[in-house]
């Protein structure tokens, strides 16, 4: 490929890939909650916005890499779901032209727009369809891989990188496995230095990734909140991770999340996974043919990046369905590398099943979104729950939602029962523990507001998971003491305390 067609095929892709992503995701904004981690994010970013630090007032048990993205693009378009989801796949979008331009420079530009389009098919599963973390780690992560490939003769390059991964730590802190890989990376290369790595790229690098921290610790010195940051990403993060699995519990796991993919969309992962075999054959083929050079190129850093970033998503305690997108980008440029060998004829036909069965299958839903534009939020139950409560009294008065705390968002902060947001948080020790030892909390928190601080409860039936038995049933006991039952909004039912 000419230099001079690069740039028309670039376009070209990001065309498709803007294209595909808005077929297969427009469709999510029928659903007012896919994933209540989204829920959280937004709450937090709604009260930065109005001049409150994370941890500070309200606490949850993530970075505060989010909150201040999702603040900062509320401040220039709005706060809506609108906003929200489209920041989520402006995210992809950045990660997918990163993930393209990687590829292109071994492969051919159908090769790597081909793999590239395959991963935002496979972006668009349930699990990924609300704006996360690992939507922003992804859109830094890959930007960072690029330079790290294409630019790592530049000094700038290592101070951009630098800054990149700081800043995806910042938003998950597991990132920081890839943070100190690709800093050894740095200091072998001083100490066995190399004509395509600047000899100051160890100390630019390290320069870059200490920008972000360190103004996220004068914000914090500014507000006299240093000792709540260090808490809530240091002490409690830490005690939540060694309550959780090991590595091998944590990979059998994430094999059965791929299985359930598989199971719930046949069409779509079914042919995708037999594409990612394939492909397999023909890059263990490439990596035959070009033996030791593969380890002393561009692949072997991009081996290095993968192989951590795995490693990250496995030592990540709990295992969730969209912990994978952190690794589905990285999957896609090696897919690329399969689709020289032997096997590509085949490996093509795989892929374009993926492709088209996840246009049809979720561009049918987001066909039917256009078409109905002004009912998009018909189904916002939530929203129509808080605007009860709303008309009903000030909106100061506490409410508590053990599930759809994203009536919070609606409602305005002054409604929340407790400072800690997530509502599964409350009944998790690992978090509780280290939050009232520390003063952060008082002993007791979720009973104690149970008794006496609410107004109102918004419930669905059912025990919520996160309760054990004898937390529900004084959850329930609580309930039929203090509250009736005041309005049911769709499968939503709003209890309000008894004159």
């Amino acid at each position: 490929m000419s230099h001079r067609s690069r740039p028309t095929h670039f376009f070209f892709w990001a065309l498709i890939f803007s294209v595909l992503l808005l077929l297969t995701r427009l469709g999510n904004l029928q659903h007012e909650v896919i994933d209540w981690d989204e829920s959280t994010f937004i709450i937090m970013a709604s009260h930065l916005r109005v001049g409150h630090l994370p941890y500070l007032e309200l606490y949850d048990n993530l970075p505060p890499g989010i909150s201040f993205a999702l603040a900062g693009v509320m401040s220039l378009f709005g706060e809506s779901l609108i906003t929200v989801r489209f920041f989520g796949t402006l995210c992809l979008l950045v990660a997918a032209l990163a993930c393209y331009g990687i590829a292109v420079r071994r492969n051919s530009s159908l090769a790597a727009g081909v793999s590239t389009a395959v991963f935002l098919v496979l972006a668009s599963a349930s699990n990924f369809q609300p704006t996360l973390t690992e939507h922003l780690v992804i859109a830094l992560l890959l930007p960072a891989c690029w330079l790290l490939v294409a630019r790592r003769d530049r000094l700038w390059a290592a101070f951009m990188i630098g800054i990149l991964l700081s800043l995806a730590t910042l938003t998950r802190t597991n990132i920081a496995f890839v943070v100190l890989a690709l800093g050894g990376y740095y200091a072998w290369r001083l100490w066995q230095p190399r004509k395509s790595i600047p000899r100051l790229a160890l100390l630019a690098y390290g320069a870059g990734g200490l920008m972000p921290l360190l103004a996220l610790l004068a914000v914090y010195a500014y507000a006299d909140g240093l000792d709540e940051l260090f808490l809530s990403v240091i002490i409690v993060p830490l005690s939540y991770a060694s309550s959780q699995g090991g590595l091998l519990e944590s990979l059998y796991s994430h094999i059965r999340i791929w299985r359930s993919f598989v199971y719930e969309y046949k069409t779509i992962f079914l042919p995708a996974t037999a594409f990612i075999g394939t492909t397999f054959i023909g890059l263990t083929l490439y990596i035959a043919q070009q033996r030791r050079s593969v380890i002393s190129g561009d692949e072997g850093l991009l081996l290095l990046i993968f192989s951590f970033t795995s490693f990250s998503v496995l030592m990540n305690g709990h295992s969730y369905g969209h912990h994978l997108l952190q690794i589905l980008p990285l999957l896609a440029i090696p897919m690329a590398y399969g689709l020289q060998g032997l096997s590509r004829n085949v490996a093509y036909i795989f892929a374009g099943l993926t492709i088209v069965a996840g246009v049809a299958h979720f561009g049918a839903e987001s066909a039917a979104l256009v078409q109905n534009w002004s009912q998009r939020e018909a189904r916002y139950e939530i929203r129509k729950a808080a605007e009860l409560i709303r008309e009903d009294v000030s909106i100061e008065k506490a409410v508590y939602a053990p599930i759809h705390h994203l009536v919070y968002w609606y409602l305005g902060p002054g409604s929340l029962p407790s400072r800690v947001v997530h509502p599964a948080n409350l009944a998790e020790e690992s978090i509780m523990g280290p939050l009232v030892e520390h003063g952060y909390l008082p002993a007791y928190e979720l009973k104690r507001f149970w008794s006496n601080r609410l107004d109102y409860v918004i419930v669905s039936p059912g025990r919520p998971w996160y309760f054990s038995g004898d937390e529900y049933q004084a959850f329930q006991f609580a309930l039929a003491r203090d509250f009736e039952l005041w309005q049911r909004v769709g499968g939503i039912e709003v209890f309000r305390r008894k004159s």
